[in-house]
């Protein structure tokens, strides 16, 4: 019998059909050893494991009026119209050092984080005092969860209602108030004065739950 010969084209087709079967094999190969270190696999009983890290959930108490751990201002007159009678909840209010507003700062501390709304100033009340005060005009919030960003607003010359400024914060413990221009002093009945006077400033927000944060933190690890 006689022995078939091979021709060249025969032999070029065996050895395409070859190198495709390896290229198929070894990208096979490559699939499941990839697919081995990719997050979500299923664990031994079936269900799904991730590695990716999860963040812990800032947790939130309800909207409040929220009353600082400590305020310190720039100057102040004297004991009597000491920096602490901004947030002493009645109608005794704050003197600066007979500096007519100029850079006065005031600084405030929270025990907590505080996901602040808003920050109430609050002019004096009797009106003749209102008057022969410098009284807040410019003003620029800083909070410390948003350096160099502060939140801006002109406060009216009116001592009829509290003015809010919207603050809104994520997790803020120090704020600072800096006053940027006032409204002049007046000789109503008398002498004007030459220092600057806000009765209350009243804190607005949420406060951050520490302890429900690690908890939720803890539990999700």
């Amino acid at each position: 019998m006689p022995i078939r010969s091979v021709t060249a084209g025969n032999r070029a087709v065996r050895v395409i059909i070859i190198g495709v079967a390896f290229v198929v094999i070894f990208a096979l190969i490559i699939q499941a050893m990839r697919g081995n270190d990719e997050p979500g696999d299923q664990a031994v009983d079936g269900s799904t494991t991730s590695t990716e890290a999860t963040e812990p959930s800032m947790v939130l108490g309800p909207l409040e009026e929220i009353t600082p751990i400590s305020i310190t201002c720039s100057s102040e007159y004297n004991a009597g119209l000491a920096c602490e009678n901004l947030i002493d909840g009645d109608e005794t209010y704050w003197n600066d050092a007979s500096r007519r507003g100029e850079d006065a700062r005031i600084t405030v501390t929270f025990v907590n984080p505080v996901a602040l709304e808003q920050v109430q100033i609050i002019n004096v009340d009797n009106l003749e005092k209102f008057r022969r005060n410098y009284r807040v005009r410019g003003v620029e919030i800083f909070a410390d969860d948003f350096p160099g960003v502060p939140f801006v607003d002109e406060i009216p010359d009116a001592n009829d209602r509290p003015h809010g400024i919207p603050t809104t914060t994520n997790h803020t413990t120090v704020l600072e108030i800096r006053v940027t221009s006032t409204w002049p002093s007046e000789a109503l009945g008398g002498e004007a004065f030459d220092e600057l006077a806000i009765q209350e400033i009243k804190f607005w927000g949420r406060v951050q739950d520490t302890s429900a944060t690690e908890l939720v933190g803890a539990s999700s690890g």
